[in-house]
């Protein structure tokens, strides 16, 4: 194995999923604003955008830097999922917090 080559591929899938569960959830963020919108509340509305910017930001950045799970079809193990779970519901617990 070469210095270039992952070591700890485990990694990429823990980052990807996490990143995946995350953007999802800033997608769903959109129920929300699109309620607060309509009925012209615009305070919440900027609250669920800034909530909605940077999960998308943290969103993609831990699914690009997971990128290889896709190109080299890694599987998720069992403990993989375990880790994923945990680590989506730590971070979604301060991201949905912002609003």
């Amino acid at each position: 194995m070469t210095n270039t080559q992952v070591r700890f591929p485990s990694f990429h899938i823990i980052s990807y999923y996490t990143g995946y569960i995350i953007f999802g959830i800033a997608v769903l963020m959109g129920i929300p604003l699109i309620t607060s919108l309509l009925m012209a509340e615009w305070n919440p509305a900027l609250d669920f955008v800034i909530s909605m910017s940077v999960s998308v930001i943290i969103g993609l950045l831990m699914m690009l830097l997971g990128r290889r799970t896709r190109t080299d079809e890694l599987q998720v193990d069992w403990k993989f999922g375990f880790i994923i779970a945990a680590l989506s519901w730590i971070m979604l617990m301060f991201l949905c917090s912002i609003p």
